[in-house]
């Protein structure tokens, strides 16, 4: 294994103990009316660490199956929300950011291909977390609202709400949480990161094998 998966892995790994941090002060400001700076440097680091982790393992592709082709310029692909499967592919989305790999693997290509958003509705996060790194990066980090609601168990069912009113034959308990600007409700901050990490390091630990 080259030392571009090496790292990557290591990067994953290095995420742990940023994530407890974050869970810990998460709790705390959900007690206040927003998420403060140190939270969301926190949550930038964090990102930020996987979104390297996945640009590493492009260099390790691009070392392992690509053309002689300028380094700096290789990154992971992905598509943004608004760009379909035919513009992806038409594109050459891939063979743009690691040249010369569609060519030699088209498997990994088809591996890229299945990550993307238009392959399955549920890798939208993919496109969002990629958009927020940039964000945060070059911009400002990313801002957190605030919901203040209750969870309402009803038969098995769970339904979150701001409010709710009747006759209600069921257990409700108050409900609170930060979302991120950008993140398709009704996935929260926190549930965003741990499915960040959780898939990243799935698709790290499988490149690293291909």
């Amino acid at each position: 294994m080259n030392k571009h998966f090496l790292q990557a892995l290591a990067l994953i790994e290095s995420t742990g103990g940023l994530l407890s941090d974050i869970e810990s002060l998460y709790v705390a400001d959900l007690e206040k009316t927003e998420a403060s700076d140190r939270l969301l440097i926190k949550i930038k680091s964090f990102l930020e660490g996987l979104r390297s982790a996945l640009d590493y393992c492009a260099q390790g592709l691009a070392e392992k199956y690509g053309d002689k082709a300028d380094k700096t310029k290789v990154a992971f692909p992905y598509a943004r929300l608004s760009v379909t499967r035919d513009e992806f592919i038409g594109k050459k989305y891939v063979d743009n950011k690691i040249p010369g790999l569609a060519a030699k693997r088209p498997d990994i290509q088809d591996f890229i291909l299945s990550m993307q958003h238009f392959s399955d509705s549920r890798c939208r996060w993919f496109p969002q977390f990629m958009d927020l790194t940039n964000k945060n990066k070059h911009i400002e980090l990313t801002p957190h609202e605030k919901f203040e609601g209750v969870r309402v168990n009803i038969g098995g069912a769970t339904i979150i709400a701001k409010g709710i009113s009747g006759n209600i034959q069921g257990s409700i308990s108050k409900w609170d949480a930060f979302l991120i600007n950008g993140v398709d409700w009704p996935m929260t901050a926190i549930e965003f990161i741990r499915h960040c990490q959780r898939a990243i390091a799935i698709t790290v630990k499988q490149l690293s094998t291909m």
